[in-house]
């Protein structure tokens, strides 16, 4: 009897570490899974982009002078369609590369030879205007001071000979 019991307080004790071990064991693995979840809901909310609110401008047909209208966007390219929208850059006109550098609050945009031939289209007022739309509604979107704009990888010039190697303010008109 005294070696059938001590068996079965072994087997019990056994048992016993078994289960705590194994509870133990499965505490853990909860934790971990819940971590990996909440890892995946971190990346799914930072690959969630968010739209803003900001001011496209155009130029009033009427009085031809500079205005804004409200805009949703996403991101540059959103931008670029609002510009399309109004008239101010036609659907042959393309953004080829948009860098944005927060810390100095500067921009590069670059486009395709079609948006500069619309621009040098346009007689010195024009260009202007064009410009200022281009110029202002990247500016104030993402909030910075100077904007770099290039035409398939050149400084951009315009007809009336002013070429963009630097950075440009927004423009007043």
């Amino acid at each position: 009897i005294d070696m059938k019991s001590s068996k079965m307080t072994v087997l019990i004790g056994v048992i016993s570490v078994v289960i705590i071990i194994g509870s133990g064991c499965e505490n853990n693995i909860s934790p971990d899974n819940t971590k990996v979840t909440q890892t995946e809901q971190d990346i799914a909310k930072d690959n969630r982009q968010t739209t803003k609110n900001i001011k496209i401008y155009y130029i009033n047909e009427e009085t031809g002078s500079l205005q804004t209208k409200e805009a949703e966007i996403l991101d540059e390219k959103d931008i670029w369609r609002h510009l399309q929208d109004t008239g101010i850059i036609t659907e042959d006109c393309q953004l080829l590369e948009f860098s944005l550098n927060e810390s100095e609050k500067k921009i590069d945009l670059d486009f395709n030879k079609a948006t500069g031939d619309r621009i040098r289209s346009m007689g010195i007022t024009g260009e202007s205007e064009i410009l200022a739309c281009i110029i202002n509604t990247y500016l104030d979107a993402y909030e910075c001071d100077g904007i770099k704009l290039a035409e398939e990888g050149e400084p951009l010039e315009t007809s009336s000979g002013a070429d963009f190697n630097g950075y440009s303010s927004k423009i007043e008109l």
